[in-house]
Order: structure tokens, then C-alpha cells, then sequence
């Protein structure tokens, strides 16, 4: 794979930065290769253990459903930064995956208290309704997203 190969030389060409070893795991989440993707991660976060590359390394975690170990980063996110939209998104998505809809509403109402200007996370807080059958909620949360981004109703029909 040609992108592989790229990430490689730029690894040996710079083997102590951080963010070729974050990207390269994201190649690798892309093309459902999560192993691959969970040592780039960890070669990432051994580099610098900034919260994106927490996050990262707690998705990857997500992706081969090792929760304990998922838990532990978004944890250790958590005590860096409880505030961090990075990590705010992240932990939403994850407890909406794990049908957890009244903790995945609160992180996405966490987002909005920083912005309550994000059209995306108005739709996953509405797909967080609907989930719970409370349609009318739901509803809501469209008008809103399609207030501030009248696009996005394009995104929410596919």
C-alpha cells in the first residue's frame, strides 16, 4: 500500500514525532486495519502523551471492543482535560455505541455549552432522541441544527 509506504519513510526519516504515528494510525482505522492502527497509536501516545492522542488510542480501543482499555484513556482524557472538545465528542459517540443515551446526551449538551453553535452535534443529539423514542426532542434538536447550518439536513437525510 503506497500511503503505508510514505508513513514509513517519514518515520524513518523523523522517528520521534508523534503526529506520523497518529496519522498512520488513522490510515489504518480507515481500511479496518485496528490492530495495525492500535500499535501506531500507542508508538503516538509513548511520543507524546498529548489528549489527542489519548483519544485516539481509547477509539482504537473502541474499534477491536477492548472497553476496559477504552475506559482507561477516555479516563485518563477526562483528568487532562474534562472540557476538551476532542475528547467531549469522543466520549458521546462511545456511550451512544454502547446505548448509554442519557450519559451520551450529556456530553453532547456539554459540547454545546461550550458552542452552541455546532450544527453536527445538534443532529447526534437528536439521533440520541430518536433513539429514545422522544420524537418531539428530536425534532427540536433538527430545527436547531438546520438554523445554523441549513445544509445539513442534506447530511441528516443520507
Amino acid at each position: 500500500m503506497e500511503a503505508e509506504k510514505c508513513f514509513n519513510k517519514a518515520i524513518e526519516l523523523n522517528p520521534t514525532d508523534s503526529v506520523i504515528f497518529a496519522n498512520k494510525g488513522f490510515m489504518y482505522l480507515q481500511i479496518s486495519e485496528y490492530e495495525k492502527a492500535l500499535e501506531s497509536y500507542k508508538k503516538a501516545y509513548e511520543l507524546d502523551n498529548n489528549i489527542h492522542n489519548i483519544v485516539c488510542l481509547a477509539n482504537a480501543y473502541v474499534e477491536i471492543y477492548d472497553f476496559p482499555n477504552a475506559d482507561k484513556y477516555f479516563d485518563l482524557a477526562r483528568k487532562m482535560d474534562d472540557r476538551n472538545e476532542e475528547y467531549l465528542t469522543a466520549m458521546a459517540q462511545y456511550l451512544l455505541y454502547q446505548e448509554k443515551l442519557d450519559e451520551s446526551l450529556e456530553y453532547w449538551d456539554k459540547l454545546l455549552d461550550i458552542n452552541p453553535d455546532q450544527a453536527e452535534v445538534w443532529v447526534y443529539k437528536a439521533m440520541v432522541h430518536m433513539m429514545a423514542n422522544n420524537n418531539l426532542e428530536a425534532a427540536k434538536c433538527i430545527q436547531k441544527a438546520s438554523e445554523i447550518d441549513p445544509e445539513i439536513l442534506d447530511f441528516v437525510e443520507n
